[in-house]
């Protein structure tokens, strides 16, 4: 009996076929893609918290959080629609509002990064600047936004993705650790009055918080090199977000278990609320934990914005990659707003927070239509050419 062995001189098994290699490389980039995608929802979820659901909710403020379900679904089910009808090479927003609109559309989507990058910036100079009060805030924006846009460089837009799954699982534990030490000082009678405010509430804190999910469809909206494998690894996209959004749940769960209802409300500094777990327990451990992890977190929440409104901008510029300097105008623009560290500028980010959910809607919107419009247009060329 013969044995045919491959020209090329390369053996075949079922385990390491081209095919499988190539498989298991598209399902590990989608896995990094989703964790950083959920990393950059959680941090926005954990800044919403400190901005705007403990002054403004309060207690129910996990509450708020889990009526944002719907909207996750929503915009995430039209993403992997969109995305299904797009030719990869273009991506959804080229392909469901054309050349021009397209490129205006990027834009609008870039400005929604943009602004969720400029709250992770304010959160992480407001947190530095609680840390350490005496060092100057111009000189502590100003450093972030360099050693950032040095991070980000280059190819470091690749090797964010790939750093997010290490440092989802580190976030993880130190909060985790945090949790457990500071369970003991809670009360269950904190959690009450169960609707604090009222319904009204509780519902403006949702809207509210809506606008930190645009991270969970952004991605299926852009040019993809695996669409493919994209829609086959759907459920890990599903899963990773549903996982930061009842992380940011359980966040507001045990803040409103720790403190009583006006305790949470008092007006105290972004940085104050962002470390408000350590500040509870007297453990030094604990404390220097959730620094490291609040860091590590708004870090990654600001390069996963930063990235997102780069690759939008360059997809309106009609450019396959981002510049450097397109990164480094972007974090330099953050510099002002993080220097300044003022209630003022507090009280402009949380009313352009209500604006970030109409924004993303509206080009949901608009796309989808488009892809309707395209497709009744079809119907007659195809019935004419049978």
């Amino acid at each position: 009996m013969k044995i045919s062995m491959p020209m090329e001189g390369k053996t075949k098994t079922w385990v390491h076929t081209e095919e499988t290699m190539r498989r298991q490389r598209e399902r590990a980039a989608i896995r990094e893609k989703a964790a950083l995608s959920s990393l950059g929802i959680f941090g926005q979820i954990t800044i919403g918290c400190s901005l705007y659901l403990y002054d403004h909710v309060s207690t129910p403020g996990y509450l708020s959080i889990l009526l944002t379900l719907p909207f996750l679904l929503l915009i995430q089910g039209t993403g992997f629609m969109l995305m299904r009808r797009s030719d990869p090479g273009k991506g959804a927003i080229l392909e469901g509002a054309g050349e021009i609109a397209g490129r205006i559309l990027a834009a609008l989507l870039a400005l929604l990064c943009w602004l969720d990058g400029q709250l992770a910036f304010y959160a992480l100079c407001a947190m530095v600047s609680n840390i350490l009060p005496t060092v100057s805030s111009f000189q502590v924006a100003l450093a972030i936004a360099v050693v950032v846009t040095f991070a980000l460089g280059g190819q470091g837009n690749q090797g964010l993705a790939r750093l997010s799954r290490l440092i989802g699982v580190l976030v993880f534990f130190c909060i985790f650790y945090c949790v457990l030490i500071a369970l003991p000082y809670g009360n269950g009678g904190h959690l009450f009055p169960l609707l604090g405010r009222g319904m009204g509430s509780i519902f403006r804190g949702a809207f509210w918080m809506c606008g930190c999910l645009s991270g969970a469809c952004l991605p299926l909206l852009m040019p993809l090199e695996n669409k493919e494998a994209m829609t086959e690894n759907r459920r890990l996209l599903w899963k990773h977000s549903l996982l930061a959004l009842l992380g940011g749940c359980g966040i507001a769960l045990l803040s409103g278990y720790l403190l009583p209802f006006y305790a949470l409300a008092r007006p105290e500094t972004m940085g104050y609320r962002l470390l408000l777990l350590a500040r509870i327990s007297p453990s030094v451990a604990g404390w220097s934990l959730l620094v490291c992890a609040m860091l590590f977190l708004m870090l990654m929440t600001l390069g996963a914005a930063v990235q997102g409104g780069g690759k939008l901008l360059a997809l309106s510029g009609r450019r396959r990659k981002i510049p450097v300097s397109l990164t480094a105008g972007i974090l330099l623009s953050y510099v002002p707003c993080g220097a300044l560290n003022i209630q003022p500028l507090e009280d402009i980010f949380l009313q352009l927070g209500f604006f970030r959910p109409v924004l993303l809607l509206a080009v949901l919107l608009i796309l989808w239509m488009g892809v309707i419009l395209k497709k009744r247009k079809k119907a007659p060329e195809q019935e004419a050419e049978a």
